[in-house]
């Protein structure tokens, strides 16, 4: 894998949204590219057929090399590392510089519009190639002319690869931290030792390359082999290396939602790994579960202290206002309502205890009771409450259910109760049993004006009240849907905005006995 880098935009940029300074870096980057060419081209002088070869020979395997990339995203950038090093090693060595560079020029500018990058990214990458190469090429002529085929050459060509690669990694981190507005180092450092280890292969790749044409140039489809697998194992050790990273951003966001208890935040998801992304989704929406649930305990305390505070208020102040000599009067009234408020703590203290054991795997005890019996009983329980409003709905009376009648009882009747309170004056409310395929549906029909549009769920949170809704502790149905979900099943409301409303419990026959 070649360090060769480029940048290629993960969305992409008009030219004429890039700041001044990106602008002006890039027309003198690509100016200086032109003049390194210019000048390797003029000292050349004139090319032969074996120059007009090797040209074409650079062009087509720096396209060849160009197209197996390796990306590393950064931000709003995505680097790109390619095989084109180890072309540019044997290029050294075998072609002369004038020659070679324009062969990678052409080659990079068209695999660069094949992608169809942006105009500038291809001004800025071509140029900041060309000028990597031009220099690189100052050096290996110095250290080892080029066709020489000697260890010299081979120097030549190790000293110039060098200078290219710290032009190219320098010039490209450069732009980009510019870009990001990032300290240069912090582009610099996350790749730095994964590109240097890169460099080192390749350029062994190269002079291999450049040993099998000059000694036996029919061994040369052999470096096909090395070529690919270096390609996929660096493939595989890029993956680890984001997967690593992209754990260690999870990791570290979580101890900070861990220690700031801040469950608004959520998990990173960078996209560069499929798997670790849908990781981050699944935590994410763990998160909003939690989120939700800490939301409804806060509003569950709260409600809760109002509630319980206000009996206590009340009676208290009946008390202070008794004065030293009370008549018998005011101490029958503040009796009276001191006993009232009491009372209406005491039931929502038992309310607010039966809701926090519905989670408990004791609540319900489950077991098989008579269909028929069942609903005498409960109605016989609710004609009162229903004052001769009740409709029971007929029932296979010798079906078998399997629950905690109880429980079950309790339930109902809360839903019974509600209907008597918000159903018509005198509307009927229907109790109806519906004997289906995998569940027992037990169902409270009434006649009133309906639930407002939306609250369907709400009006099940405890100390839910929707405006009007008279007295009462607001737990009842929270209550309910508590009962249900404990037998394994649940609870909701089939709406009829102005015509009344269904209540149904779903009790599983999967708990039959």
């Amino acid at each position: 894998l070649s360090t060769s880098r480029s940048t290629q935009p993960t969305h992409v940029t008009p030219d004429r949204g890039l700041p001044v300074q990106i602008r002006s870096l890039i027309s003198v980057t690509a100016v200086l590219g032109a003049a390194a060419l210019g000048w390797h081209l003029l000292a050349h002088g004139a090319w032969s057929a074996d120059d007009a070869i090797g040209c074409g020979v650079m062009a087509v395997t720096t396209v060849l090399a160009h197209r197996l990339l390796v990306t590393i995203r950064f931000r709003t950038e995505t680097d790109n590392f390619d095989l084109t090093d180890a072309v540019f090693t044997a290029g050294f060595v075998l072609v002369p510089a004038g020659p070679m560079l324009a062969g990678v020029a052409v080659a990079l500018i068209a695999a660069q519009m094949w992608r169809r990058l942006a105009a500038y990214k291809i001004t800025f990458n071509t140029g900041q190639y060309i000028l990597g190469l031009g220099l690189a090429g100052l050096v290996s002529e110095a250290v080892g002319p080029a066709d020489s085929m000697d260890y010299g050459s081979w120097l030549g060509a190790v000293a110039g690869m060098a200078v290219f690669f710290l032009i190219n990694q320098a010039s490209v981190a450069f732009i980009i931290s510019r870009i990001e507005h990032l300290p240069f180092m912090a582009v610099v450092r996350p790749s730095l030792s994964l590109a240097a280890l890169c460099w080192a292969g390749n350029v062994a790749l190269g002079l291999l390359a450049v040993l099998l044409w000059t000694n036996d140039r029919a061994g040369l489809p052999l470096l096909i082999v090395p070529i690919l697998l270096a390609h996929l194992a660096y493939r595989s050790w890029l993956r680890a290396t984001q997967e690593r990273d992209q754990m260690h951003r999870m990791t570290s966001a979580a101890a900070e939602i861990s220690l700031d208890t801040d469950l608004a935040r959520r998990i990173p998801a960078t996209g560069e790994t499929p798997e670790l992304n849908t990781l981050a989704g699944a935590l994410n929406r763990m998160l909003e579960r939690l989120e939700a649930a800490f939301q409804r305990e806060r509003r569950f305390i709260r409600e809760a202290s109002h509630e319980l505070r206000t009996p206590l208020t009340v009676t208290r102040g009946y008390l202070e206002v008794l004065g030293p000599n009370p008549s018998p009067e005011e101490i029958t009234e503040a009796v009276d309502v001191s006993l009232d408020e009491l009372d209406r703590m005491g039931r929502l203290v038992t309310d607010l205890t039966t809701l926090a054991r519905a989670e408990h795997a004791d609540f319900v005890r489950s077991e098989s009771f008579a269909l028929g019996e069942f609903v005498d009983k409960l109605e016989a329980k609710a004609r009162p409450i229903l004052n001769g409003r009740l409709i029971v709905a007929p029932v296979n009376r010798a079906a078998v259910v399997a629950a905690d009648s109880q429980r079950l009882t309790q339930a109902l009747l809360n839903l019974l109760v509600n209907a008597a309170a918000h159903g018509a004056g005198e509307g009927t409310v229907t109790l109806k049993v519906v004997d289906e395929p995998d569940m027992w549906r037990f169902e409270v029909i009434d006649k009133g004006r309906g639930i407002p549009v939306g609250a369907e769920d709400l009006i099940f949170e405890p100390f839910h009240r929707e405006h009007g809704a008279g007295p009462g502790t607001g737990l009842g149905l929270a209550i309910v849907r508590g009962i249900a979900e404990a037998h394994g099943g649940r609870a909701g409301v089939d709406n009829r905005p102005g015509d009344g409303a269904t209540f149904w419990v779903h009790v599983p026959r999967s708990q039959r006995l």
